[in-house]
């Protein structure tokens, strides 16, 4: 049974999103936040209602590629910090880019810094915690005698 849990997490598709998911996501989720900043609410949001729907059409479509979407309460301890490593980074530079927006006094400023760190923390952070992510399921997978499809 623990084999068979383990195997939802390590075998499957893991490495099949496309090499545009991450940083278009972060560019994407960094235009939502920074909009406000530029543009009058009649504007501003039907553009983050827009983004926010592709965002979530694409996540949707990589979460049916890789057959799941992992649930954090039986994930493998190791796999579970890396993601919460993640969402925890990414949640500090996208709250210090805007502590720093607030700062400054030009909405332009403002919202190119907190676009710049959104981009940052969800497209590289994303791209280089599913690296790890892959590494570590190839891992796991080896030292219980799994084989991947």
């Amino acid at each position: 049974v623990q084999r068979d849990h383990l195997a939802a997490y390590v075998t499957g598709q893991l490495g099949t999103t496309s090499p545009w998911f991450w940083p278009l996501s972060g560019l994407a989720v960094g235009v939502m936040l920074a909009t406000n900043y530029v543009a009058p609410p009649a504007v501003a949001i039907p553009i983050v209602l827009v983004l926010a729907l592709l965002v979530g059409m694409a996540t949707g479509r990589r979460i049916r590629r890789l057959g799941a979407a992992p649930r954090l309460r039986g994930m493998p301890t190791s796999l579970r910090g890396l993601l919460v490593g993640y969402w925890a980074v990414a949640g500090l530079l996208v709250a210090v880019g805007a502590l720093v927006a607030g700062l400054l006094d030009r909405p332009i400023w403002q919202a190119a810094v907190l676009m710049t760190a959104t981009t940052i923390a969800v497209g590289v952070g994303g791209a280089m915690t599913e690296r790890r992510y892959i590494a570590e399921a190839k891992r796991l997978a080896d030292a219980a005698g799994l084989h991947r499809a």
